[in-house]
């Protein structure tokens, strides 16, 4: 059983991978998330890209680099593992340069229901209202970082 790491963010999910091992089947869970260290993982160093892709962008001359974070739950403090990694990787990175980082853009995602050109064109222009007050926010924004799942 190959489980991503959505099955590891509820409890029934949990039961479900706990009675598939105890029952003998094979269980790996792709993530490191909570209840996910009873198997074995592959899971990537976000940490890590998110450092290396800051660096780079500092590299590049970007100093105000503003983190859009689509969430698909509705605590940004109860994040997935991974989504913490990036953030340390990125601030480790901007203090690591002598920057300060910017706290990141937390908007609820839209990118399920954006599947006809109604739709998208909707979802669009509301993730652009949420550009437009980060932009009045921070006017020398000069990159924005964002997951490349949404």
């Amino acid at each position: 059983m190959i489980a991503l790491y959505d099955v590891t963010r509820s409890a029934a999910g949990l039961g479900l991978l706990s009675a598939l091992h105890k029952g003998g089947v094979p269980v790996v869970v792709y993530g490191d998330e909570r209840g996910a260290s009873a198997y074995d993982r592959v899971v990537s160093d976000h940490e890590a890209g998110s450092y290396e892709l800051t660096r780079w962008l500092v590299g590049q001359g970007r100093r105000r680099i503003l983190r859009y974070w689509q969430l698909h739950w509705p605590d940004y403090d109860d994040r997935p593992a991974w989504l913490g990694a990036r953030d340390a990787g990125h601030e480790r990175a901007m203090r690591d340069s002598g920057l300060e980082p910017l706290p990141p853009l937390v908007v609820p995602s839209f990118t399920y229901g954006c599947a006809r050109r109604e739709e998208f064109d909707l979802c669009a222009r509301t993730v652009a209202g949420y550009l437009v007050e980060a932009f009045a926010r921070y006017p020398d924004l000069d990159a924005i970082m964002a997951a490349s799942d949404g």
